[in-house]
């Protein structure tokens, strides 16, 4: 009976860094072989898969709006149930995430319920932004001055690294980003 190899986990650690409590992730390999059978439709075996479970896997569906999930590295999915755009937050995400570099990617849904008063870039990489519902205007920063993509739902807009943007809120809805 054949095999292929199957690799990856993540252990989360606490550690102390400068007096405070930082939750880290370390990369590590786990190397076992599964018979070819159990690998058809990428199933594995009931036990194999537990394995999974105990990892990152969830059994309940849950809400993008309060459980942001990041995207690392060998594309490994993390929920994120405490998510919270403070600054405490963002650093210790950033340190727990930082063997990731810019292949990292935060995936969310967001309420868009006014139009920003703020503009943003993103020097790690493009940024694919997915209209649920609503109507929102992506207003981008180029060379030639301002251009702007309308987005109905469905439809989804590419904001390229490092390009200022912002949205004018048309029709309040949900954006996946």
């Amino acid at each position: 009976m054949g095999g292929q190899l199957k690799t990856c986990f993540y252990m989360p650690w606490l550690i102390k860094l400068a007096g405070a409590d930082v939750a880290i992730t370390i990369l590590g390999a786990c190397l076992c072989t599964a018979p070819d059978e159990e690998l058809a439709g990428n199933r594995l075996s009931p036990i194999r898969s537990g394995l999974a479970r105990s990892l990152n896997m969830t059994d309940d569906a849950f809400s993008l709006e309060k459980t942001f999930v990041h995207v690392g590295l060998g594309a490994v999915a993390i929920p994120l149930h405490d998510f919270a755009w403070d600054e405490q937050y963002l650093a210790g995400y950033s340190l727990r995430f930082a063997a990731d570099g810019e292949g990292g990617r935060l995936v969310c849904v967001t309420s868009e319920t006014k139009t920003w008063s703020d503009w943003e870039r993103h020097p790690a990489g493009d940024e694919l932004v997915v209209l649920l519902s609503g109507r929102v205007d992506v207003v981008r920063e180029v060379t030639d001055g301002l251009v702007r993509v309308q987005l109905t739902p469905g439809q989804a807009a590419i904001n390229p690294r490092g390009v200022w943007h912002t949205s004018d809120v048309l029709e309040p809805g949900k954006l996946c980003s």
